[in-house]
């Protein structure tokens, strides 16, 4: 029997539970860093966007048992899901579809830039020291001279950020960018998919910051992944499918609110598309 078969068995006591506790964990995706709008008077000066995506390509796996001895966190690589080109894809419709921007498309190499940024985020362990800013900031100057090349005076750049475990419930217990999560306590378990980023906008000529906004997503499935140690690897081409399905469409709308909170393209211009 497959995973998405046995995950279909979970009682219906059981999906109360979940229930029960998801009401509870969903309310911690509803923060953003800046509420507000960028200022008219700032937006009025962005006339040619560009966009980094940085989201990279390792999808977090995070589990919380019953007792911190049997959590585990771990990394896997999805470099064929293409997160990046997703993201990107994403912003770029959104600009074009009668935002009242140009779009512009970066055509130099962003080698250099990945690498120090992920060198940079990968060095830092704790919740804590993974401030968006501090990172993006690090590589400034490689975003400067990458966007102003092709002539952008704005860059909208998407990273990885971090938040409460939405299956866990705790504020000691953080998930990180993209991933599955599991929290299994008793006859309850709880498996769900996040994605966690902050958009942040960039004046190119000064590297301010006009505004930025968190863009966060999770989705609970129906079926559960956690079976004696979950990982990537132990799924079959098909559940993986699913899961990079679900994670990309919850995140595509809300990294498409996050544009709109901010300004930058009217609400509902990508509805039914």
């Amino acid at each position: 029997m497959t995973l998405l078969g046995r995950g279909a068995e979970l009682s219906s006591q059981r999906s109360t539970a979940i229930f029960v506790l998801l009401l509870l964990v969903m309310p911690t995706f509803n923060g953003c860093s800046h509420l507000q709008p960028i200022e008219p008077e700032k937006r009025n000066l962005i006339r040619r966007i560009a966009v980094v995506s940085l989201l990279g390509d390792d999808m977090q796996i995070k589990h919380v048992g019953t007792t911190v001895l049997t959590n585990s966190k771990s990394y896997e690589s999805v470099e064929d899901w293409k997160m990046d080109d997703f993201a990107t894809t994403i912003v770029k419709k959104a600009i074009t579809s009668d935002s009242g921007y140009m779009y512009v498309e970066l055509t130099g190499s962003q080698d250099a830039l990945r690498k120090k940024y992920f060198a940079n985020a990968k060095a830092r362990k704790k919740p804590k020291d993974l401030l968006t800013e501090n990172l993006v900031n690090h590589v400034k100057g490689e975003l400067q001279a990458l966007a102003s090349a092709d002539g952008a005076d704005t860059l909208i750049v998407i990273v990885k950020t971090g938040d409460i475990d939405p299956c866990a419930g705790s504020a000691e217990e953080f998930v990180f960018g993209y991933g599955v999560c599991h929290r299994s306590f008793l006859t309850a378990n709880i498996t769900g998919l996040f994605c966690i980023a902050e958009v942040i906008v960039k004046d190119v000529r000064t590297m301010d910051t006009l505004r930025s906004r968190r863009a966060a997503s999770e989705k609970v499935l129906d079926f559960t992944l956690w079976l004696d140690g979950f990982n990537a690897g132990e799924l079959s081409r098909e559940e993986m499918k699913t899961v990079e399905k679900d994670i990309k469409e919850s995140f595509s709308g809300a990294l498409t609110t996050s544009l709109e909170k901010l300004g930058l393209i009217r609400q509902g211009v990508l509805s039914g598309s």
